[in-house]
């Protein structure tokens, strides 16, 4: 494997290209033949590292676009085809063979890459080591804990408490941290009221950004079925990070948002004074502020001076790095920013600059988010530039739409005052062609294929259920009228 290894290092020493993951498979065919299962596991490893890497923000291309894009081209690569062969030997020569540590790393991997596949064919080993008790380190434990799906959550919670107060006196706080995040759907789980026990005896040592995380972890969902530690615990840590008023990274402050209530909370007054010093705060952490302002009893008008501050920068940000995937989260969140009308003039004209040579698919989940905030009702002079993005809509076939999302755009198209002809046309074509497929249908005649996505919204298809077939039909050709 020192072929590989010093093949692998040429590469990362050289200009790595957005293929990187390429040449890094193409690497392990050429010297991976002979690879031990743990040797594969080291190299999944490196391969994970590479993808994040590939998933930079590409101008038009959100990143899930690119992680597709990345995880076909691997599938078909002759080096992925040998790593998991090798992964995957029967018996002793695969994973089934591997340390504890290395199988809990190769299934963390494996998870974090989405490759739902291969954690599958994972799992059932680690199931039958914690059947056994062969997995005891907490180490390893938390690695399969942080990513595992609900449904295994349990057959884990006992042998990590175990191994967590068997630890307790070599656990890193970043363990006990990971394991209080599943609190959100686990409350009553022993590993994490054993961690956040821990927690809350070494409250004092911890750093800021620790009880911050303990904070946004223990008090921002609706922990049902607790006996209430959990709210003496994050009020302690509540306590200890005002008390400190030392200064927290935006992603950190960000997490605590959720947890604040009233404009009157300590914990606001605490993170309202760092907000008004960061002038380069994105659109995310942005959008979460504006989503606590409008949550206030008056919404931003209660704090005109903190959401002129983040509206300020969100208008920067739209006027000068838009592209398709930040319109579409602004146009997410429009109803906390729909009383800006400064904000919703610059989204309107970053998605207008918009490339239009491209499938517009954020500028529909514009045109439908602008008629359920009542867009054009509360500013009407925007309706100019809803219809400039009407016409870049007209110059593309609506795509795949079920019937119910017609019914949405007809309603759109209505709300916002911007008939888009074209669309409509095509939308009339299409759900005749799923009405007489369903009156064929309904009348025992063969029936033609309904293409795409259509013929989804065909529910009840089963005779004699009594459901409607076409939901949204009387809607939809209402909305023609």
């Amino acid at each position: 494997m020192a072929a590989l290894a010093k093949r692998l290092v040429e590469l990362l020493r050289s200009s790595p290209g957005k293929k990187l993951h390429l040449d890094f498979l193409q690497a392990f065919a050429d010297h991976g033949q002979n690879a031990s299962p743990v040797e594969a596991v080291n190299f999944l490893s490196q391969l994970r590292k590479v993808r994040e890497a590939s998933a930079k923000k590409i101008e038009g291309v959100t990143q899930r676009q690119l992680l597709q894009v990345w995880a076909n081209e691997c599938a078909d690569h002759q080096g992925w085809q040998l790593l998991r062969s090798r992964l995957f030997r029967k018996g002793k020569d695969g994973l089934e063979g591997v340390p504890s540590r290395d199988l809990s790393l190769a299934y963390n991997t494996l998870s974090h890459m989405n490759l739902s596949v291969e954690v599958a064919e994972v799992w059932p080993l680690i199931a039958s080591r914690l059947q056994a008790g062969t997995m005891k380190d907490p180490r390893e434990l938390m690695g399969v804990w942080t990513v595992a799906p609900e449904e295994h959550l349990q057959s884990l919670d006992v042998p990590l408490a175990r191994a967590l107060g068997a630890a307790a006196d070599k656990l890193a706080i970043p363990q006990l941290l990971s394991c209080i995040a599943r609190a959100g759907t686990r409350p009553g789980s022993e590993a994490v009221r054993w961690s956040a026990g821990e927690l809350g005896r070494r409250l004092s040592d911890l750093a800021s950004e620790d009880l911050a995380a303990i904070v946004a972890h223990l008090d921002t969902r609706p922990l049902a079925g607790t006996s209430g530690e959990f709210d003496g615990l994050v009020a302690k840590a509540k306590a200890e990070l005002t008390s400190r008023d030392g200064a927290l990274e935006a992603h950190h402050w960000v997490r605590l948002l959720g947890s604040i209530k009233r404009r009157d909370d300590e914990l606001w007054i605490m993170v309202r004074k760092q907000l008004l010093t960061r002038k380069n705060l994105s659109a995310p952490q942005i959008l979460e502020v504006c989503r606590l302002l409008h949550s206030f009893p008056d919404g931003a008008k209660s704090e005109a001076s903190v959401f002129g501050f983040v509206a300020k920068q969100l208008r920067t940000l739209l006027s000068t790095r838009a592209d398709p995937p930040l319109v579409t989260l602004v146009a997410r969140n429009l109803d906390v920013l729909i009383c800006d009308y400064d904000t919703c003039q610059d989204l309107l004209n970053a998605a207008v600059r918009l490339r239009q040579d491209l499938y517009p698919g954020a500028l529909w989940k514009l045109f439908l988010c602008a008629s359920d905030v009542d867009l054009v009702g509360r500013h009407p002079a925007l309706q100019n530039r809803l219809q400039k993005i009407g016409d870049v809509l007209e110059q593309h076939l609506i795509g795949e739409m079920t019937l119910s999302e017609m019914t949405g755009v007809v309603v759109a198209m209505r709300r916002n005052n911007t008939l888009l002809k074209k669309s409509a046309s095509q939308m009339t074509k299409r759900f005749m062609e799923v009405l007489r497929t369903v009156e064929e249908q309904a009348s025992g005649a063969a029936a033609p294929e309904v293409p795409g996505e259509a013929a989804k919204s065909i529910v009840g298809t089963a005779e004699g259920t009594g459901k409607n077939w076409l939901p949204g039909g009387p809607r939809l050709m209402l909305g023609y009228r």
